[in-house]
């Protein structure tokens, strides 16, 4: 499968443990969670702005979190996808992703391409670090970043000094 946006949402597949387990990618609160902080109407508007996915879908154990397993999916979706924005959903998939952030954009050195990715803590309601004002506010200001992305309209790249993205190459 070919992912063809230019923004994609990457969460993390919850365990069978949980009851949300056969939840779509980042569905339910997670997909509450943001639709409110990027102001979009509803889950149906996420995903038809976005590429939603998670880190892996099948997990081998079904029961613990496997890092070399994420490192190979999130290998996986980006070969597949166009996209050149993402949007890593909590500091595993950021990990299996190579890079670290709260709530900022940083560059993707693992990919070939030009890629940067908005870290933001993951959205379920377990997360306590939502509770924090400051970290829903840089959220906000991230995600933003993304949907203004994916809507076409130009943003501003925090990495190089306020360069329009598409003009600095990221």
């Amino acid at each position: 499968m070919t992912l063809i946006r230019k923004v994609l949402i990457v969460g993390e597949q919850p365990t069978e443990r949980y009851r949300f387990a056969t939840q779509p990618a980042l569905g339910g609160q997670c997909a509450r969670r943001l639709v409110q902080l990027m102001d979009l109407r509803d889950e149906a508007h996420l995903r038809e702005l976005f590429d939603v996915e998670n880190v892996f879908q099948i997990v081998p154990s079904a029961v613990m979190w496997n890092s070399g397993y994420a490192r190979e999916h999130a290998n996986a979706l980006a070969r597949d996808s166009s996209a050149n924005f993402l949007v890593l959903c909590g500091p595993r998939v950021q990990h299996a992703f190579q890079v670290e952030g709260d709530c900022e954009i940083v560059p993707v050195p693992m990919l070939t391409r030009p890629t940067i990715a908005a870290c933001i803590p993951h959205p379920s309601g377990r997360v306590r670090a939502w509770k924090d004002e400051a970290t829903v506010a840089r959220a906000r200001i991230v995600l933003k970043m993304a949907r203004m992305h994916a809507e076409g309209r130009p943003c501003i790249c925090t990495i190089h000094k306020g360069a329009p993205l598409e003009r600095c190459g990221c």
